[in-house]
């Protein structure tokens, strides 16, 4: 059944920092083994320092992956919020649970960064010269950007159920996903965003080069690291209001 569009966004926003606040030691144990894979992965990145066109390939391998922390760090995550309503998700999970969900995080990824192909091969052209970037071509990614935006992350919050529905062995299915989250798909895509850009943000300052004057960039391991340990707390996060979006549609309804 599609459900009204009665999503509570501001509520579940802030129930969600409450939620990362409250359990941050449960958080931080879960967290320490993805940590150390995408700080490996960061520290790689700029080993390897990939330019032009092969830093989109290299992105893209990033995002393979990606979904293998994820899960580590994830499904414990998704069982302990959802446990709230359903007890018997404090077990341990099966492993096989741990498959699924890692075949539903690579394919959301890989559809949120196929949205923004265009915005990173405008970002690579307006750098490719060698010189100063190409102000057009930069504005140009930044449209792109901002355009694959708002769909990207509508596209994500309809399908994105599956990732709590796969953590506790539901039906995991995105055809669920998709009828669960009819109606609300718009408040779902807000939220989402709401929680990513902090994040969103503080990355950019991280790994923003440092203008002439400024305090110097920080040492390469403590740059992986920082990046590592913002990306699992925003996982958390978005976690966490996924989580809440699927309770409220998944607890059962009076008549």
């Amino acid at each position: 059944m599609t459900p009204e569009p009665d999503l509570p966004r501001w509520g579940i926003v802030l129930l969600t920092w409450r939620i990362l606040i409250e359990n941050s030691g449960a958080a931080l144990r879960n967290a320490v083994l993805p940590f150390l894979i995408l700080l490996a992965m960061h520290r790689l990145t700029g080993i390897v320092a990939p330019a032009g066109f092969h830093l989109i390939g290299w992105q893209m391998l990033h995002v393979a992956v990606f979904p293998i922390p994820a899960a580590l760090l994830l499904v414990p995550w998704y069982r302990r919020i959802l446990s709230a309503q359903r007890p018997e998700l404090a077990n341990r999970p099966a492993r096989w649970w741990y498959v699924a969900f890692m075949i539903r995080t690579l394919l959301l990824e890989l559809m949120l960064f196929a949205s923004q192909i265009p915005s990173m091969v405008a970002s690579v052209m307006a750098v490719e010269s060698g010189g100063a970037p190409d102000p057009e071509l930069a504005r140009l990614a930044l449209m792109f950007f901002l355009v694959a935006l708002a769909p990207g992350f509508y596209l994500y919050g309809r399908a994105g159920l599956s990732l709590p529905a796969a953590a506790c062995g539901d039906d995991d299915g995105y055809v669920r996903s998709w009828r669960m989250s009819g109606g609300a798909g718009w408040r779902i895509a807000g939220i989402v965003i709401v929680v990513w850009f902090p994040f969103f943000i503080i990355s950019g300052m991280v790994s923003g080069v440092p203008a002439e004057g400024t305090a110097p960039a920080p040492p390469a391991f403590l740059d992986a690291a920082m990046s590592a340990a913002i990306d699992v707390v925003r996982e958390l996060a978005m976690a966490a209001a996924l989580g809440l979006v699927y309770l409220h549609y998944s607890a059962p309804r009076g008549n």
